[in-house]
């Protein structure tokens, strides 16, 4: 994969093995999520990345 680009940028990524530990990881007032945190994260500082699942 992106064997043909002529500059070599880092790449970054994760692991997504983690994702599904989002939902567990509570707040302290146990009503939130890591999930919750972070969906708000991006509706507040990333409205743009919302619509991804359309591409």
């Amino acid at each position: 994969m992106n064997s043909s680009a002529k500059t070599y940028e880092p790449v970054h990524g994760f692991d997504i093995s983690f994702l599904p530990k989002l939902h567990s990881t509570k707040a302290n007032d146990g009503r939130r999520s890591l999930l919750h945190f972070i969906a708000q994260a991006i509706e507040d500082k990333h409205r743009d990345l919302l619509s991804f699942s359309d591409e």
